[in-house]
């Protein structure tokens, strides 16, 4: 037995031991929470588990046991097994972690160093611990004896594997037999960033500009998920719309003249964003007396390869023109005369629809004077549109503009085109042309009206000379 002094019982004195355990708050070396001894009233054959709460205030080796007796004759009495208990000194031992940081992210599977320090205030260090949970659970993994505080000590790199989370901490033991953790555990990953989507398709429930757009995408290597970004413009900051697991997402929540979508796929060592943006437009078709609308497709609207297409998807639509540069002559396809390819005429076909051109389209006039229709699609790239001179007649071209483009008036189009002498905007709602030129005059630069443009219009050119304009 140790020194008789450290022995404590719960119940009576009796001749090894201390005494009982004080009932006193704060007493040293420790005290109880509990009554001190306890009365307990059992039947024959009864039982009850008795715990006793001790608080630990001093230090030192004590055994701890309970002892029990009957209160009508003391000399039946009973101990329990005794438990060697050592209370040694709060610990001062503080540790610091540095590197992995907490939540960093390495693209490799290869961790070259794991750096700390500690500090301790009273005593000597006899080793540092490196715990991690790596090659089969949570345990150690290095250790360094004797380490130097107060300075940033580092245990040697690890092998992991890739597409992990990973918690590590450092363990410090004094010559007391005190030790200390980090306060917390850290985390770092090793994730390589994930390949980028490619965008596949959208569909639109209803094509007024109203309902909901369903986005599809291919599965991206390393992904945990998927990030849907949107806005009203190209430029700008895109908004989060929703995350997902999927590779699809219906928005429910659209509203206005057009929205763009960008998708990301992300996982902890990151985000890569398609190339290509989704697109949906809505076109405000108007007719007062007259009916046309001229208009443009920035956005490629795949399900509408020809005009005979687009005559048929666009709602109270009647006729589809474009305008054939080289012979100046207009070119139309309605539900009378539509022609596909050798059948075509100079002023009749199903001709194709084009990136980087202008349409006149026609309202039906008993249709309600105002109608929506959208569409939707990938965004198209900008395009090289060739504007043609015609050598015995006029060099008048209908285009149209880049979804992403920096042109916002009718000045900025018409000397963005360097060889263009007029340019045109047809006003659906009052059904007349607004056009603008250069001034012959000393005392302006321009004629006409300053228009503002609108991406989902067509327009009207006027070159001096056949060129290719990049849209801007």
């Amino acid at each position: 037995m140790a020194n008789q002094d450290s022995f404590v019982s719960f119940g009576d004195e009796e001749e090894f031991v201390k005494g009982l355990v004080s009932t006193q708050i704060g007493e040293t070396p420790f005290y109880t929470n509990n009554s001190n001894p306890r009365n307990i009233n059992l039947n024959k054959s009864q039982s009850q588990n008795v715990v006793f709460w001790v608080n630990a205030t001093g230090t030192g080796s004590y055994e701890f046991f309970a002892y029990a007796n009957v209160t009508e004759n003391m000399g039946i009495s009973n101990l329990t097994e005794k438990v060697n208990i050592t209370i040694v000194p709060l610990s001062n031992i503080f540790v610091s972690l540095f590197y992995p940081n907490n939540s960093q992210n390495f693209y490799s599977d290869y961790i070259s160093q794991f750096n700390f320090s500690f500090s301790i205030s009273d005593g000597t260090i006899d080793s540092c611990e490196l715990w991690g949970n790596w090659s089969g659970g949570w345990h150690k993994n290095q250790t360094i004896v004797n380490p130097p505080s107060d300075v940033e000590i580092n245990f040697s790199g690890v092998n992991l594997s890739y597409y992990q989370y990973y918690i590590w901490n450092v363990k410090c033991n004094d010559t007391e037999g005190r030790s200390a953790w980090n306060d917390t555990n850290y985390v770092f990953s090793t994730f390589i960033p994930p390949e980028k989507p490619v965008l596949i398709n959208i569909t639109q429930t209803d094509k007024d500009g109203s309902g909901n757009v369903t986005l599809f995408w291919n599965y991206s290597n390393y992904s945990f998920g998927y990030r849907i970004y949107y806005n009203a413009s190209m430029r700008g900051n895109f908004s989060l719309l929703n995350e997902t697991g999927d590779l699809n997402l219906t928005d429910t929540s659209f509203y206005g003249k057009r929205r763009f979508y960008k998708i990301s796929a992300w996982n902890p060592g990151g985000e890569n964003f398609s190339d290509d943006y989704f697109g949906r437009h809505v076109y405000y078709l108007r007719h007062n007396q007259n009916t046309r609308n001229w208009i443009g497709f920035p956005t490629n609207f795949s399900y509408l390869k020809t005009a005979n297409d687009t005559l048929y998807d666009m709602t109270n639509v009647t006729t589809v023109t474009m305008w054939n540069a080289t012979p100046q002559l207009r070119v139309t396809c309605n539900f009378y005369s539509c022609p596909d390819s050798f059948e075509c005429t100079s002023t009749s076909c199903n001709f194709d629809i084009k990136n980087g051109t202008g349409y006149e389209v026609n309202l039906n006039g008993s249709a309600p004077s105002e109608v929506n229709w959208s569409g939707v699609g990938i965004v198209y790239d900008k395009a090289n549109v060739s504007l043609i001179k015609n050598l015995t007649d006029f060099g008048k071209n209908w285009i149209s503009v880049y979804c992403n483009t920096s042109l916002n008036s009718a000045i900025g189009l018409l000397n963005n085109i360097s060889k263009a002498d007029a340019v045109t905007r047809w006003d659906s709602s009052a059904q007349t042309s607004r056009g603008l030129i250069h001034s012959p005059f000393p005392w302006a630069d321009y004629l006409g009206t300053n228009f503002s443009m609108i991406m989902e219009e067509g327009y009207e050119v006027s070159v001096n000379q056949t060129m290719f304009w990049k849209q801007n």
